[in-house]
């Protein structure tokens, strides 16, 4: 995916983060929902960082690059702070199937708005069994110290 690509992802992410306050669903689907358009948007961002960095190097080192610089406009709306529900004690994995049934039949979004929620959700269950591995092995190497630190 090339920056621009990226940049229309983003502003659309925004436009569905937007709409999830009018959504009928829980509090719960609902933070679930914007927290996992907030790293989808947020990895997009890195993304057309990295780029913009590897085209300026090229610049620098006086090689022409045959792509641009993108800007991320900053976002006005705090709709990516507002926060929903606290998510501590529930089972995440149940709330993600529930959004995900619950999808295809929310008229508010389009087809490319359902389709840009479901690859967000994707990438935010690979991002917590990510940090269930990490969490693991921390337990693993540090026992009962790891335990201390995380009450």
């Amino acid at each position: 995916m090339d920056n621009n690509k990226r940049l229309e992802t983003i502003l659309k992410i925004r436009e569905i983060r937007n709409k999830i306050a009018n959504l009928d669903v829980s509090l719960e689907e609902k933070e679930v929902l914007k927290r996992s358009l907030n790293l989808y948007e947020d990895n997009l961002d890195y993304d057309i960082a990295r780029e913009n960095n590897n085209i300026i190097e090229f610049q620098e080192q006086g090689i022409e690059s045959n792509q641009n610089q993108v800007l991320v406009p900053l976002e006005e709306n705090t709709s990516r702070y507002k926060e929903y529900a606290t998510l501590k004690k529930l089972d995440l994995g149940d709330i993600i199937d529930l959004v995900i049934s619950k999808i295809s039949k929310i008229d508010v979004l389009d087809e490319k708005e359902k389709e840009l929620i479901l690859i967000s959700l994707k990438n935010y269950c690979i991002y917590l069994n990510e940090l269930e591995i990490k969490r693991k092995h921390y337990e693993e190497d540090y026992g009962d110290e790891y335990k201390e630190v995380l009450k």
